[in-house]
């Protein structure tokens, strides 16, 4: 048994995913597009009467741990730092932040 698809799907599909595609891409994929339905036809034949669904193949357990202040040696380095000695370098600065121009603004 074959899936026909025709040259048109095949383009229609392309675009929807916003993939460009030369004329020889588009033969290529519809040969392609064609064996990959042939196998689910086939697929579509097993027999998964007694066979229970599954969502996993393999079990996985989350691993929890307590939330806790673990201050890398960076982190600890930065906490002697003196803000104010960044701050007076600042070109703009508000109260105790530096002052930036906004990146979420609307271009007009």
């Amino acid at each position: 048994m074959s899936n026909k698809i025709n040259k048109d799907e095949v383009r229609r599909i392309a675009r929807l995913s916003n993939i460009g595609l030369d004329e020889s891409e588009v033969d290529k994929l519809q040969s392609e597009m064609e064996s990959i339905l042939d196998y689910v036809g086939v697929l579509e034949k097993v027999n998964t009467a007694n066979v229970e669904p599954t969502s996993y193949t393999v079990h996985l357990e989350n691993i929890v741990r307590e939330d806790g202040e673990e201050l890398g040696p960076a982190k600890k380095d930065l906490q002697n730092i003196d803000q104010s000695k960044f701050l007076d370098q600042a070109p703009e600065k508000r109260e105790d932040f530096f002052k930036t121009h906004s990146v979420f603004a609307s271009k007009k």
